[in-house]
């Protein structure tokens, strides 16, 4: 045996314990990285299953003016639709403990035969009552509340109500409730309609034969909301619609002249004016929007339209009947 090779032995007879404990700790990190990857392809594996069992939507559609039955027959007679149906999905408070938690209420138009973003009855009542919840079982420990409890809810915009828990769902595509720190609960459209929210907002369809990738999805759905939105007063109205606005006078212009024609014998007044005509014109622009949106949003979609137009009415009516601060 050469030099070498005795030396290296002797190391090893030398260290064995520790050349013992470096192959110990290899082969334990060997094994728990191999662990960690074949619980990693598990669950990717089933993860993918337990949702896809779900039957997801591959799109949603936001209506503001809701879901009616009508319209949703009318999108099931379409050749691409395979399913559609009708729901929502609220953001609403739960009383816990004296704690507001966020809640998650999904509203599901027909229990008996919803086919899309499936769920599974795990105990008590199923359907619900009208006028009472189901919870995902997860949410239990967050909410406080079981089969037979009551949970008090808060919807966007109205009072706190008690409802009863009718029985438990699971729901395989929810992330785990004590995770998010939210409630989900579940109430068909009569028991959302008996809280005061008389429509559901939520189309979601399933499409055939469509590629099952981003594009082709995102293609049909987009094909399906200008459809959608093509109803209504015909093409022409919005073309006699652009011909009346041109009739339409230009209040900055009239309401400048007015002021130069008063005030044209006092130059200092006649700035404050134009100051103040200037300040008016661009609170205009900051709070319009502002009282658009929440009229549009409390009120109903069109309210902030409407309301501008009765404001632009009255104001010009006002300024043209004021024959007196007219220029010659």
């Amino acid at each position: 045996m050469s030099i070498r090779w005795m030396k290296l032995w002797r190391d090893l007879v030398a260290e064995r314990a520790r050349y013992g404990l470096m192959l110990l700790a290899v082969a334990v990190s060997l094994t728990a990285f191999g662990a960690v990857l074949g619980v990693r392809d598990v669950l990717q594996r089933e993860m993918a299953r337990n949702y896809l069992g779900t039957r997801p939507a591959h799109a949603t559609l936001e209506l503001p003016q809701g879901v009616s039955v009508a319209l949703l027959d009318r999108v099931r007679q379409r050749q691409d639709i395979e399913l559609a149906e009708a729901g929502d999905v609220i953001q609403a408070r739960a009383l816990v403990k004296n704690e507001w938690l966020p809640l998650l209420l999904f509203v599901v138009d027909d229990f008996k035969s919803f086919q899309l973003n499936r769920f599974t009855p795990a105990e008590g009542s199923f359907p619900p009552p009208a006028g009472q919840l189901l919870i995902e079982r997860s949410a239990v420990g967050v909410l406080g509340a079981g089969v037979g409890d009551r949970v008090t809810l808060k919807l966007p915009g109205g009072s706190p109500v008690d409802l009863p828990v009718a029985g438990l769902v699971h729901d395989p595509s929810l992330a785990p409730a004590w995770q998010e720190r939210s409630g989900y609960a579940y109430a068909s459209r009569q028991t959302l309609a008996s809280l005061g929210v008389p429509a559901v907002h939520e189309l979601r369809v399933r499409f055939k034969n469509v590629a099952e990738t981003m594009p082709a999805i995102q293609s049909a759905a987009e094909s399906l909301a200008a459809a959608l939105s093509a109803v209504g007063a015909p093409a022409w109205t919005l073309f006699v619609g652009y011909a009346v606005s041109s009739f339409l006078p230009e209040m900055g212009p009239l309401t400048r002249a007015r002021w130069a024609y008063i005030l044209r014998d006092d130059p200092d007044r006649l700035h404050t004016a134009m100051s103040f005509e200037q300040v008016a014109d661009e609170a205009g622009f900051v709070l319009g929007p502002v009282i658009a949106v929440a009229l549009a949003t409390t009120v109903m979609p069109e309210a902030g339209l409407i309301a501008a137009a009765i404001l632009f009415a009255v104001g010009t009516l006002i300024v043209l009947a004021s024959r007196s601060t007219e220029p010659p």
